[in-house]
């Protein structure tokens, strides 16, 4: 298909045209732990027994990670007493900081959401068996509804799951794209992709290719510059995840080579993937609905990726300590379902669950009276100890 070019007024434009947009600056926020020597991993991945940040002299996801007996609890990160002592193997006597909790089995571990978030991408093939999830080829031949009009015959002879592709051939129709602003994968038919997948070299949970199965968008791409990929020399962009991950996506799998793969640098400034010794992802692809890691650890934590741990505070995955005299949350609310404070005696309890709505486990330090106060539904349990308390009366909250 040829494109003509004529330069007219944007507001006259009826085809595409190259326009300047500002850059785009990643957030790094509570979702990700940022390693000594440059690279990021999930906040789930701190203090684990296991070194993974990436590099082979990174240790900083494991530092800190024992605290002593005179240090002060409230101030520490993922601090736990005597569990990884040689001397105390028994997890019965871990002692957690505010930021973890004891688990049955005594260890120290992080508050997590036990909810999945929905995202746009799962690699996981669909099991729900519904009757439109699929079509039946004439051969009795199952095939998701996916693969319908992807201008690739998966039916054998029948050929029935590309009807748009034998009209074409047959010279029967001549169709155009849904929406105006795509590109036909082959000219008249109604496969097409978005202008920014153009050069996009992707796979899907059917090992297929895609926006377009016959590889038509990664034409023409040797010049063609990466935006938050791996550029093929004189070729297409692959997903950084696709480096060193044993398969050869690139046309001459230089992705797969000792050039890359045995270089400590690999992972520099982007996010590892857990479980993985190679598998890195650009930092701009974090929470952004699409799964990309093989455990799915790039979408976790996501809704800490607009916070910020305010200050005089320390913050763990969904937990929260702070120390300090004053309120120091300003106008925003917080997603932390753990919420510890050392607060003065006069700290306005009341004004505190709007700004800690989903809080289900709550420890005030300091407090002289707790009855009356506006707690929230969603609170399971509420600790008391440390405080200046003289009476708990019936029906107090």
């Amino acid at each position: 298909m040829q494109y003509t070019e004529k330069c007219v007024s944007k507001k006259n434009a009826t085809g595409f045209y190259v326009c300047h947009e500002k850059s785009k600056k990643v957030q790094l926020r509570g979702n990700i732990f940022h390693c000594r020597e440059g690279g990021y991993i999930s906040q789930i991945d701190v203090c684990n027994d296991v070194l993974d940040c990436p590099g082979n002299s990174d240790f900083s996801d494991e530092w800190n990670c024992v605290c002593s007996e005179t240090q002060v609890f409230s101030y520490t990160d993922h601090c736990f007493l005597h569990c990884r002592n040689s001397v105390f193997l028994d997890h019965r006597y871990c002692m957690c900081s505010p930021l973890l909790y004891r688990s049955h089995a005594g260890q120290c571990l992080m508050y997590m959401c036990t909810c999945t978030p929905l995202t746009k991408h799962s690699n996981k093939v669909s099991t729900s068996g519904r009757d439109d999830d699929f079509i039946k080829c004439s051969n009795s031949f199952l095939l998701d509804r996916s693969m319908l009009n992807d201008l690739v015959v998966d039916c054998e002879k029948y050929v029935d799951d590309e009807p748009a592709l034998i009209s074409l051939l047959k010279r029967e129709d001549f169709l155009f794209c849904e929406n105006a602003g795509q590109i036909p994968c082959t000219e008249g038919h109604t496969k097409c992709y978005n202008i920014s997948e153009i050069c996009q070299y992707k796979i899907n949970k059917f090992l297929h290719l895609t926006p377009c199965r016959n590889g038509d968008h990664l034409k023409n791409c040797g010049v063609y510059e990466c935006n938050m990929m791996f550029k093929c020399p004189n070729s297409y962009c692959i997903l950084w995840e696709y480096v060193c991950d044993s398969h050869w996506d690139c046309p001459t799998g230089i992705d797969e080579s000792k050039l890359y793969c045995d270089h400590t640098s690999l992972c520099d400034q982007m996010f590892k993937c857990r479980g993985s010794y190679r598998v890195c992802i650009h930092l701009g692809h974090l929470c952004d609905g699409y799964e990309n890691c093989p455990l799915k650890d790039d979408e976790s934590f996501c809704e800490l990726l607009d916070v910020n741990c305010p200050q005089y505070c320390h913050c763990v995955a969904l937990a929260i300590s702070c120390i300090q005299g004053k309120n120091v949350f300003g106008d925003i609310q917080f997603p932390f379902i753990s919420l510890t404070l050392y607060f003065s005696r006069n700290f306005p309890v009341n004004k505190l669950f709007t700004k800690f709505p989903n809080v289900q486990y709550l420890q005030i330090r300091n407090l002289k009276y707790i009855c009356g106060k506006i707690l929230t539904k969603k609170l399971t349990l509420i600790s008391v100890e440390y405080n200046l308390l003289t009476e708990i009366t019936h029906q107090c909250f």
